[in-house]
């Protein structure tokens, strides 16, 4: 069985989603990219087509889904999804339905796992005791969100410092629910102006966690730093913080 590390590259092949359905390179897609259970759903359905005419075999597996400070992605087992079938066979151009349920009841903060679809080497090359090429396979993982009693979004700025040639800070959801980021600024200032100006989008921070930032700055502009402005958007969530960061540039 695949233990946490592991786990945690095949997360990585998909992070979050925020499109109806995700296609891979090799002729397989799933819809919904996301599976999100209110107080009163304990079921839902993934549906994976191939869009090869080539049969391909599938196999399913899911996780709890945590993230650590180095890794937005951390899996492990757990017993929390129930899902059918297992492992499939899905013939040229048609699609399967994987019924997904789970047994975790809401909680005062958001639950989250990933079921994750992994495409399997065809039969023949397995079998066969001769092989004349690798064969390539592809898996891909859908996010599974347990919504809270009360959910609440909220977030904050922490830990910002200058160190040297970098630009450190955290971003923490300090609500009980997922948060999606659609845009952060970052703008650093001395006294003559702007000396870093950075946008980015696109990343998430589970409930209770936090996302750490590394910029790096113009050389032998440490010192000179007085202000540090973020600005972060995520929804209808949004955040900032100026300050006069902590430095150290020995």
């Amino acid at each position: 069985m695949l233990r946490p590390k592991a786990l945690a590259f095949i997360g990585m092949l998909c992070a979050i989603a925020v499109t109806a359905g995700a296609a891979l390179a090799d002729g397989s897609s799933v819809s919904p990219t996301r599976l999100v259970f209110a107080r009163s759903e304990v079921s839902s359905y993934l549906i994976i087509t191939n869009t090869d005419a080539t049969p391909q075999r599938y196999s399913v597996a899911a996780y709890e889904w945590n993230e650590a400070d180095t890794n937005p992605i951390a899996l492990a087992d757990t017993n929390d999804v129930v899902f059918f079938p297992g492992s499939f066979t899905i013939q040229g151009f048609q699609s399967q339905r994987i019924r997904v349920g789970t047994v975790s009841a809401p909680s005062s903060i958001e639950r989250t796992y990933r079921i994750v679809v992994s495409e399997l080497p065809p039969l023949g090359s397995v079998l066969g005791s001769q092989t004349t090429g690798l064969a390539f396979t592809t898996s891909f993982s859908v996010p599974i969100y347990v919504t809270p009693l009360v959910p609440l979004s909220a977030g904050d700025v922490t830990g910002v410092a200058v160190d040297r040639n970098d630009l450190r800070f955290a971003i923490r959801n300090t609500g009980n629910v997922h948060f999606v980021a659609t845009a952060m600024q970052v703008t650093a200032r001395d006294d003559s102006g702007t000396i870093l100006s950075n946008e980015s989008s696109s990343w998430f921070v589970l409930a209770q966690k936090q996302r750490e930032f590394t910029l790096r700055i113009p050389r032998g502009s440490c010192a000179a730093i007085n202000s540090v402005s973020i600005h972060v958007e995520a929804g209808s969530l949004r955040f900032d913080q100026t300050v006069n960061p902590e430095r150290s540039c020995g």
